[in-house]
């Protein structure tokens, strides 16, 4: 289940503005990734 939520939010993230990638894309890849590792 983590690792669907990560998946879902990096393939949401792929479709956000460039000039993001480095503010709000970034928290959100971190975030999920980081919970993927805590959950799996």
């Amino acid at each position: 289940m983590a690792i669907d939520l990560a998946v879902d939010c990096y393939q949401l993230t792929r479709r956000f503005p460039k000039e993001e990638i480095y503010g709000l894309t970034a928290q959100i890849r971190r975030a999920a990734t980081s919970n993927c590792r805590q959950y799996c």
